[in-house]
């Protein structure tokens, strides 16, 4: 299980119960195999970019791929900006047993990282963290 599968697993979730839930939404997705996450696997940049989403907005340009071999999958458009919720989803994973994952606001992370002992989120913290909790 990587966090490939994960996004596989959400991106169904969304297609059928999230596009109820959500108008707009940015989420980076996390995997966990251990006991904790530790804080220092959020990059900055996509911190800030969450950020902007949740505020003001953040506007993406996509890159252009070339084609290999003459397969690439087709852009769907040259650029995009999104305001609405940002979440960073925090996936603890049991092997064969439960895939949960933990949607945390952005400004909530940054809350309990600031305020953690520790340089690690538990499960327990993200429990309180987080607004939504889905079983994949």
């Amino acid at each position: 299980m990587n966090e490939k599968n994960i996004q596989t697993l959400f991106s169904k979730w969304m297609q059928t119960e999230g596009i109820q839930v959500f108008d707009s939404v940015a989420v980076e997705l996390k995997l966990v195999k251990g006991k904790s996450f530790a804080f220092n696997r959020m990059p900055d940049h996509q911190i800030e970019a969450l950020k902007q989403v949740a505020g003001k907005g953040h506007h993406y340009k996509i890159q252009d791929m070339a084609a290999i071999s003459g397969y690439a999958n087709p852009k769907p458009y040259d650029c995009y900006t999104l305001k609405g919720e940002a979440f960073i989803g925090i996936c603890f994973y049991v092997p064969r047993k439960r895939k949960t994952l933990y949607l945390i606001k952005v400004q909530d992370f940054i809350g309990m990282k600031i305020n953690a002992d520790r340089k690690s989120a538990t499960e327990s913290m993200c429990i309180i963290a987080s607004e939504r909790v889905i079983d994949l």
